[in-house]
């Protein structure tokens, strides 16, 4: 059966529109979806959408962070169940090609917080990503804990994934992840004024680098979902694809919108939390659920700093506007 002629013209529109596919050839969108897995829109009737495609407004939600945003969030408290599914740590070889597959079978857009070196090493991969319509996030180039750090070298693990992002995408990140969750009132200060990037923690976190098995990650994912909520998961634990199919299906199921993190933040203002709609309980950022590797920290054996300014010199941030929840 032949797509819509509307769904058609939204794609290609989509499409032909992304910068990064004119500049490099092998982007390349993933294969159709068979009509067999398209079914009727409740909004438009007779026009057959995919799934996960299920507002029609859903290609009209702008794709960048909103003028209001905040300096962090590990939520967005809103009425509408859009919730907004992030990986981290790659992109992985054969992981995320895989992932962009079942992300692809439901048309569901994710967000993706990629490690700069591991974008130097497979860019076409973060291009496939790019050309699919999913949104990249700034993950530091050596997923260092940025606490740890000096500025300078904060500013480094930071401008370096920037411009191997810009390099092998000509693609402009507007989101940041802490490694860890591993931030401060100074990480944050650098990454929100300096490169204008909110930091995203998370919502959710099934806690699958500890590789629990893909039928735990499901249920914790799952279990954990709310209106407005943030979704943290790795794309480079093989468990963790295996997981995917059943939690997104389930979660679709339940009547939840997949949306980018920038698009979330931007339906926060859209559909704000009312009087008449009981607030669910505000979700604190979280400390590190993942533990610190010394490697991984600017005291650790092993790490290299770039920067001689030593912490004791930096004066302390006694408040960041915005940077509550």
């Amino acid at each position: 059966m032949i797509p819509s002629l509307w769904l058609g013209i939204v794609l290609s529109v989509g499409l032909n529109g992304n910068p990064a596919i004119r500049r490099f050839p092998d982007l390349v969108a993933s294969s159709p979806v068979s009509a067999a897995t398209a079914r009727p829109s409740a909004m438009l009737p007779g026009v057959e959408i995919l799934p996960g495609l299920r507002d029609t407004d859903h290609f009209e939600i702008a794709k960048v962070p909103p003028p209001s945003v905040k300096a962090s969030y590990s939520t967005v408290h809103m009425t509408q169940p859009y919730v907004a599914i992030t990986f981290d740590d790659g992109p992985h070889a054969t992981n995320t090609p895989r992932l962009l597959d079942i992300l692809a079978e439901r048309n569901i857009k994710a967000t993706f917080f990629v490690v700069g070196k591991n974008v130097r090493e497979y860019p076409a991969i973060l291009r496939r990503i790019i050309a699919e319509g999913h949104e990249v996030g700034n993950h530091t180039w050596s997923h260092m804990a940025l606490s740890t750090l000096t500025p300078d070298k904060v500013r480094q693990e930071l401008s370096k994934t920037h411009d191997a992002v810009l390099q092998a995408a000509g693609y402009q990140m507007r989101l940041m992840r802490p490694p860890y969750g591993a931030t401060n009132l100074r990480v944050k200060q650098i990454c929100f004024q300096e490169f204008h990037y909110p930091s995203i923690i998370w919502t959710v976190d099934p806690l699958d680098w500890k590789q629990p098995g893909s039928a735990i990650v499901a249920q914790h994912i799952v279990a954990g979902t709310h209106s407005g909520a943030i979704i943290l998961v790795h794309d480079i634990h093989a468990a963790t694809i295996d997981a995917m199919p059943d939690t997104l299906d389930t979660l679709l199921a339940q009547g939840y919108h997949f949306v980018t993190v920038s698009q979330l933040l931007n339906l926060g203002d859209k559909y704000p939390v009312t009087s008449t709609v009981p607030m669910a309980i505000p979700v604190p950022e979280p400390e590190p659920t993942m533990p610190i590797p010394a490697a991984a920290t600017g005291n650790g054996t092993g790490a290299n700093l770039d920067s001689t300014i030593p912490n004791s010199a930096v004066r302390p941030l006694m408040g960041l506007p915005g940077d509550s929840n």
